[in-house]
């Protein structure tokens, strides 16, 4: 039998599909700048040619994020928060790195 491990933190991830946050599992350090990228490289796997794809195929449109916020486990206290701006331009068809 393996060992089970808790991660230290989870990310609750928002967006406009579901009225409960996707629930998952963060892993190393829990700083803004760590969230923010993990948020813009998601919304470009999102993106045609991108690994959840199929997602944005499935709903017929892209489901950004509109907030993010890591949660420490044991204390069950929010940690980092990622609010999105106001106006967030995406443009589906160019992949990149940053959206900025």
């Amino acid at each position: 039998m393996g060992k089970v491990t808790t991660p230290i933190y989870r990310l609750l991830l928002y967006d406009q599909t579901l009225r409960v946050p996707h629930i998952l599992a963060w892993h190393g350090r829990a700083t803004y700048a760590k969230l923010e990228r993990y948020i813009y490289d998601y919304v470009n796997s999102l993106k045609p040619g991108g690994v959840n794809y199929h997602i944005s195929k499935m709903y017929g449109f892209m489901p950004v994020p509109h907030r993010a916020v890591i949660i420490h486990q044991k204390s069950n206290t929010a940690v980092v928060e990622w609010k999105a701006p106001t106006f967030m331009a995406i443009n589906p068809r160019i992949k990149g790195r940053s959206l900025r």
